[in-house]
């Protein structure tokens, strides 16, 4: 099924592209990627973030006067390119975009530093695994932290045969892995399973540089030094919260068996290592192989299901499948049907299970909402969904000016007491719940948003009930409604006036 030689760089050589036609593929990998994120735009979870990060970099107190329960690394990677669009103008998500691809590239060219078995096919195969593989999960966290794993795993393997490699490089690796951690911890996983093959190849701990060891740690706990005196309201609100109210949500065991999404990041991270380990591959594909595996065990270890989730397995795990592709390593007919099948659907998998019904992105949605709106108009959300409102907070050019993106706290707190008995106590889920409506009636009478998007009548009728927000909405009418895909029948309110300044308002947001 599969040709195995010793000498996979010399096989590879003579199928190896020029390297002229090696900067063509380059260009059309890389505007190919552009174009997909162009015509889809980036997800939800990221244009929450960008506007999380936006809204810290102007000045609001992160986990104050806007929060969320994922750590500062979440919004700090959006920083350079928020404040490059301040410099430059250029739009935030564009900028995001270049960023991404020029990280993507460097990891990908990286692969020859690390290993001296890796061709030109080794990098194409990286470039196209770490740019258009990802498909809806572009720039999320699971994405950067796959092309942080590709020099991290590299070094590791490198190790792991006896290769030197400078302190310099070490050091680079060590980095990476930090990042990888510094996103999510349970993102360890993604380094663990490499670092285990290391030390089972080498039947001891001796391929662990210090350079590379220390080097992590080192910017792990300036990482946490700074985010505790830049962001202290994450260490005593958010995170308590994040660990004793979101973590413990977790999905059925039924949810998880019936995940499509998840049975095929299981699959094609087990045809990577079935490949890697049944065939000659370069190091760099072995350690992305070995790595998506740890990455869709951590991805199950959160029990969400959700295909973000396994992101960064499945964009790793089509490097070791496209580079045996590309250098010949499979001789069987119907072997190199299914793997050509699970680097094809990777990023149409990823497409189709992310939301991206995402009913704020939807045209209808967004148009409605920029006819409400007044020029610098405020936006704000009465919504168990993410969905509902980012990325339109964006594509219409209004200042979110709600603390979250969501009621997901009150959200996640009745979905625990209600399918959850025991696991969190009643009362601290009830205060969960007044709490963060308290939270949504401050900002609508401090903030005043010019439009309020409401899921549907059920949403509206349930808050409602709650006198204070019933209060607060006194001022607002509803002033139509938009058919969306995930919430059904949402509803636009806006502060109430007269219908001369509404005309007036309307023209100008036309204009």
């Amino acid at each position: 099924m599969f040709h195995n030689t010793s000498s996979l760089r010399a096989d590879a050589r003579l199928r190896a592209p020029s390297l002229p036609l090696q900067h063509a593929l380059t260009a059309l990998i890389l505007i190919a990627a552009a174009l997909v994120q162009a015509r889809g735009g980036l997800n939800l979870d990221v244009s929450w973030f960008i506007t999380f990060a936006e809204r810290v970099y102007s000045g609001a107190i992160a986990y104050i006067d806007v929060s969320d329960p994922n750590p500062p690394a979440s919004i700090m990677i959006y920083v350079p390119a928020i404040a490059l669009s301040q410099w430059t103008g250029l739009k935030i998500e564009a900028l995001v975009v270049a960023m991404t691809l020029l990280m993507a590239t460097a990891a990908a060219r990286s692969t020859s530093a690390y290993d001296p078995t890796a061709s030109r096919w080794t990098y194409l195969a990286t470039l196209v695994g770490l740019t258009i593989a990802p498909g809806a999960m572009f720039a999320e966290r699971e994405h950067y932290a796959a092309i942080a794993a590709i020099p991290a795993t590299s070094a590791m393997l490198a190790a792991a045969n006896g290769q030197q490699l400078t302190r310099h490089l070490r050091m680079i690796a060590g980095g990476y892995a930090a990042l990888i951690v510094a996103f999510k911890p349970h993102f360890a996983a993604g380094l663990a399973i490499p670092a285990i093959y290391a030390t089972i190849r080498r039947r001891s701990l001796a391929w662990i540089s210090p350079a590379e060891f220390l080097s992590c740690l080192i910017l792990l706990a300036a990482y946490v030094g700074a985010s505790y005196i830049a962001y202290p309201a994450y260490f005593t609100d958010a995170l308590p919260e994040a660990i004793r109210l979101y973590s413990a949500a977790h999905a059925s065991i039924e949810m998880g068996v019936t995940s499509e999404a998840m049975w095929f990041g299981a699959a094609i991270s087990l045809s990577a290592l079935f490949v890697a380990f049944s065939t000659t591959l370069s190091r760099v594909a072995t350690g992305a192989a070995l790595s998506a595996f740890g990455f869709m065990i951590a991805g199950l270890a959160q029990q969400k299901y959700q295909i973000n989730h396994a992101s960064a397995a499945v964009a790793l795990a089509t490097i070791p499948l496209i580079e045996a592709s590309l250098c010949g390593r499979i001789s069987n007919i119907v072997a190199k049907a299914m793997i050509l099948t699970e680097i094809v659907l990777a990023p149409l998998v990823m497409r189709a299970h992310c939301s991206l019904a995402q009913t704020a992105g939807e045209p209808a949605m967004v148009e409605a909402i920029k006819t409400l709106l007044p020029p610098n108009g405020r936006l704000a959300a009465i919504s168990d969904n993410i969905e509902t409102m980012f990325p339109a907070a964006r594509n219409t050019g209004a200042t979110w000016v709600y603390h979250y993106n969501s009621m997901y706290r009150s959200g996640t707190a009745r979905w625990l007491r209600d399918h959850q008995t025991g696991v969190v106590p009643v009362d601290y889920l009830n205060q969960v719940i007044a709490d963060d409506r308290a939270v949504l009636v401050q900002d609508i009478v401090l903030y005043q948003p010019d439009v309020l998007i409401i899921d549907n009548a059920e949403i509206r009728a349930r808050e409602f009930a709650v006198p204070a927000i019933a209060a607060a909405m006194a001022n607002y009418e509803m002033a139509r409604t938009v058919t969306t895909a995930t919430t059904g029948e949402a509803e636009l309110w806006v502060r109430k006036i007269d219908s001369r300044q509404r005309s007036g308002l309307a023209q100008l947001a036309m204009n």
